[in-house]
């Protein structure tokens, strides 16, 4: 069978991601004709598309979708517009072409997206490794497999959960498909799975949903086989660990560490990592096996708002974490926090500013950016449940919204806490005015960006 793989376009020209789940899905079907497409790396998407369709003619095409919008509330820009054009375009070019859509944005909002494009044949939420070879197999008969959101005239039928697959079970990528080299070139990322799941236990986010909240962990040698795989055969000089956090549990990340060290590859790496139980000999170990770059998420910078967004840890083991990253020449630092989390108050806003401008005068040329934003309601969340709980949504809010003016009111604000906002947009607008002049592009006379969160 000829399978289209298509990493759906965003819509814009941002910094790409490698499509890591549509290239394991590949891994996964083997005896099939499969090709991969990411139209987000194109001069032209639709061109490539174009072609792609009516060169391969694919008897299934498998369209994956990482993100339904930004999730940024200064940018709020959906992803989804680009979905119906799509569907045009294969409908059009290969009209007999089974269409099915999975991805991590599809999983979160999945029987809305199956209602509202009807020209999706069949979703795969969550992972799909073990499902997509086996509903290839049943593709007449599609209610045969669980896992799947079947279209059945104007029905949608869920045919029933399936259990995650466990680590042993997951297949080497297909590098070869889609050219890694291309992200390299596009500054972009290359990225590398060393567990799924996550024990933590963040209010806004959908990690514990989409992968479970226990760790399945890859075999270490696993692991860097494949790193290894990427620099020989591919020629990719860096990658980044896109696990929600690298360092839970640290004894995994410990040998991954030691592993890459005692292959002693000539290779970058980055990864987010969580405050707690850092110490300064795991940092020089990562330091030692090639990490360049590091990201905390902390969300919070006072112990009730940390207490309110689940993060498992203390102001305490902010600062704490900080001064050991401080101190660790050439590595390069990077935090994300939001404007107006539950239980925020002015004075731990102002300490948070205060934290900020400590940081960018200290860290100086290893700074990696202070990056603020709001919370993105979603389904499946404890800040979903909070934001109902509040008024802030009704159990009716449409959480996939059709355009931005809709999408802005789904970022959570704490009722009688928007003067905090307020404060922000003040800060934002004092720093401006004050290097307003400034032309010399030293990004010290930025304010702080607004970005997604982890």
């Amino acid at each position: 069978m000829k399978v289209l793989l298509v990493q759906t376009w965003l819509g814009r020209r941002e910094k790409p991601i490698y499509p890591i789940g549509l290239a394991t899905i590949a891994g996964a079907l083997g005896g099939h004709d499969v090709c991969i497409i990411d139209p987000n790396i194109f001069p032209d998407p639709w061109q490539l598309l174009e072609e792609t369709l009516s060169d391969f003619q694919p008897d299934v095409v498998g369209l994956s979708l990482r993100n339904v919008d930004t999730t940024q509330y200064r940018d709020p820009f959906n992803y989804l517009k680009t979905l119906q054009p799509t569907l045009d375009c294969v409908r059009r070019l290969s009209p007999h072409a089974v269409k099915i859509i999975g991805g991590s944005g599809f999983s979160v909002h999945a029987l809305p997206i199956m209602e509202r494009f009807p020209d999706l044949d069949i979703g795969v939420p969550l992972e799909g490794e073990l499902v997509f070879p086996e509903l290839l197999k049943h593709l007449k008969q599609p209610r045969d497999v669980l896992g799947l959101h079947v279209r059945d005239g104007d029905s949608i039928n869920y045919t029933g959960p399936r259990k995650l697959p466990e680590q042993d079970q997951w297949p080497q990528p297909r590098w070869e498909l889609w050219d890694p080299k291309q992200y390299i070139r596009e500054s972009a990322t290359v990225g590398i799975e060393t567990k799924r799941g996550c024990a933590l236990s963040c209010v806004y986010c959908t990690y514990g949903f989409l992968n479970g909240k226990c760790y399945r962990l890859r075999e270490p040698n696993k692991v860097v086989d494949e790193i290894q795989r990427l620099w020989e055969i591919h020629g990719v000089p860096e990658f980044m660990f896109v696990d929600s956090v690298f360092n839970h549990p640290r004894n995994h990340a410990e040998a991954i560490c030691h592993e890459l060290l005692r292959r002693d590859l000539p290779l970058r790496w980055s990864a987010w990592l969580h405050e707690k139980d850092l110490d300064r000999d795991f940092l020089d170990m990562i330091m030692d096996s090639g990490c360049y770059e590091v990201t905390f998420s902390p969300d919070g910078y006072s112990d009730e708002t940390l207490k309110r967004l689940g993060k498992g840890m203390t102001k305490a083991d902010v600062q704490r974490a900080y001064q050991l990253v401080r101190d660790i020449p050439g590595l390069r630092v990077g935090y994300n926090f939001f404007i107006n989390p539950p239980g925020q108050t002015t004075g731990g806003f102002l300490s948070l500013i205060g934290f900020f401008l400590k940081a960018r005068w200290q860290l100086k040329n290893r700074w990696n950016g202070f990056l603020l934003g709001k919370i993105r309601i979603e389904p499946h969340t404890a800040i979903y449940n909070l934001a109902v709980n509040e008024g802030c949504i009704t159990p009716d809010t449409n959480l996939l919204p059709e355009n931005q003016n809709q999408l802005l009111n789904m970022f959570y604000t704490p009722p009688n806490h928007r003067w905090i906002e307020t404060l922000y947009k003040g800060y934002v607008a004092l720093w401006k005015f004050k290097h307003r002049h400034d032309e010399s592009g030293d990004d010290s006379h930025q304010p702080i960006e607004e970005a997604a969160h982890q």
